[in-house]
């Protein structure tokens, strides 16, 4: 007997159950990782287009 949730998440009797929440964490932290790199990138970009600027203006 298995179901779908709206997570996304194939619910079974025989164990994949664990398995599915197992893969689904992982798929979150690639997201948050990720998306961390990007909020990193942008502040470096914007901390490099200031100096850029500065250096211009200067």
């Amino acid at each position: 007997m298995c179901f779908e949730s709206t997570y996304r998440l194939v619910v079974c009797q025989n164990g994949n159950f664990s398995l599915e929440i197992e893969q689904n964490q992982q798929n979150q932290k690639k997201k948050k990782d990720f998306h961390g790199i990007n909020i990193k990138f942008l502040l470096s970009f914007f901390c490099f287009y200031y100096l850029i600027l500065a250096f211009l203006l200067a």
